[in-house]
């Protein structure tokens, strides 16, 4: 369905001069994935916003995707599976976080499994799917990028337990570090059975 929007967007840009034919293929995967993200985000905020808890969907919507952008992992085989996966990770996220907030504030719980996924972060992104490689620049590029953005994420998690104020904000920054680490060991898995 997605697919075929964006083929119906695309060719309605040749047909109206936005694009050249050439670029139809190009500007089709590119509304794809925009269109994905649109209804990924969508849906994400609707679920924050039955849940009462938009403010903690944002942190976490940020936390996730300014580092997924850089450090690969695991990627659905399709639109469908996409949108079902992150929707899952995402509802699971907001549920778990609700946990977390309403009982006794464990700061050192999460500092412990916030320096793990930190660290596998740092050490094993950017983490590359057989489907789209990265040259040896943008390997490098998103390596040092993800790995300024998890010390970023790590020292607010950090101040976040240090001034529990902060803490129920953070523990959404930790889930989205948490699921970034589960989908680049998923993938790493997935690259030694290729192998």
């Amino acid at each position: 369905m997605i697919k075929s929007c964006a083929d119906k967007i695309a060719f309605l840009f040749v047909l109206n001069q936005v694009i050249e034919k050439d670029d139809l293929e190009i500007c089709s995967y590119g509304l794809e994935i925009l269109l994905s993200s649109i209804i990924n985000t969508l849906s994400s905020l609707m679920i924050g916003l039955i849940l009462g808890r938009l403010i903690y969907s944002i942190v976490f919507l940020i936390s996730f995707c300014i580092i997924r952008q850089f450090s690969g992992g695991y990627h659905a085989n399709s639109n469908k599976n996409c949108i079902l996966i992150f929707n899952s990770i995402f509802f699971i996220s907001m549920v778990l976080g609700i946990i977390l907030n309403d009982s006794n504030p464990i700061p050192l719980f999460l500092v412990i499994l916030s320096s793990f996924n930190f660290l596998s972060i740092f050490i094993f992104a950017p983490v590359c799917h057989a489907n789209n490689p990265l040259n040896e620049t943008k390997y490098k590029k998103n390596k040092l990028m993800s790995r300024i953005i998890s010390i970023t994420l790590f020292l607010i998690i950090l101040l976040g337990c240090k001034y529990l104020s902060f803490y129920n904000y953070v523990v959404y920054t930790f889930l989205a570090l948490l699921w970034i680490n589960l989908l680049l060991i998923i993938q790493i898995i997935i690259n030694k059975k290729i192998i």
